[in-house]
């Protein structure tokens, strides 16, 4: 396990997928590399609006499609978060085609992602360093531990 990083503790993340096993899994994994508060919306939109209702005061929104269906954006709307954009850095892991935008703070990652690429994008907002993740993220062909194969 790596070490983890006291300049993390008090961020909040807040996560948004349409299968609860894959947000688990990140959580899960968030939790363990940096000390964040992670709040999992569930895909059956079951979770009290009130919990998300200040989206803006979370430092990272994770929009996390496992479908190939489903759009983040819609995702965002459904939780009334769309007014977030820009204001509140958003990593949307999608298999689909997904603009990255400095200047609206939304980063991609492709859908399956290694572990360590996702810790990496994390880690890089998180620090306030957007412009290192500028960069579309590969495919997670890299060996490791992968979500969504």
């Amino acid at each position: 396990m790596e070490n983890i990083d006291v300049a993390f503790e008090g961020k909040q993340v807040l996560i948004l997928s349409d299968n609860d096993g894959l947000a688990r899994a990140i959580e899960v994994n968030l939790v363990q590399r940096q000390p964040v508060k992670v709040v999992c919306v569930p895909a059956g939109g079951a979770e009290p609006r009130q919990r998300v209702a200040d989206g803006c005061a979370f430092d990272l929104i994770v929009v996390a499609m496992s479908s190939p269906v489903n759009e983040p954006l819609v995702a965002l709307a459904r939780a009334s978060l769309t007014r977030c954009i820009g204001r509140v850095p958003i990593l949307v892991i999608s298999d689909k085609p997904f603009k990255s935008g400095l200047d609206v703070q939304i980063l991609h990652l492709d859908f399956p992602f290694a572990i360590d690429s996702l810790n990496e994008r994390v880690r890089a907002i998180l620090w306030g360093d957007l412009a290192a993740e500028q960069v579309e993220a590969q495919p997670a062909l890299a060996a490791g531990m992968q979500v969504g194969v």
